[in-house]
């Protein structure tokens, strides 16, 4: 059985990078995070979390981004 899903938000970061906030319709209250780039195709999966409130979801972005950033450019990069 498949699942629809839908981006609900996107944050913003520095230098081209943003994190796509995907939802399954109807929402169940689980979001997935994925950490992306406007020059690559590539997406990494940050983490999955119940939504509480913009402001929890804002905190828990910016808590794992950087790290989250170095791995993205070590693994998902390489040229």
């Amino acid at each position: 059985m498949e699942k629809d899903t839908a981006v609900i938000s996107r944050y913003h970061y520095k230098r081209g990078y943003y994190v796509e906030v995907v939802s399954q319709i109807p929402s169940i209250g689980n979001r997935d995070y994925w950490l992306c780039h406007q020059n690559s195709g590539n997406k990494m999966f940050m983490f999955s979390d119940d939504f509480k409130d913009i402001r929890t979801e804002e905190h828990s972005i910016a808590g794992t981004i950087l790290k989250d950033i170095k791995t993205f450019e070590k693994t998902l990069c390489k040229k």
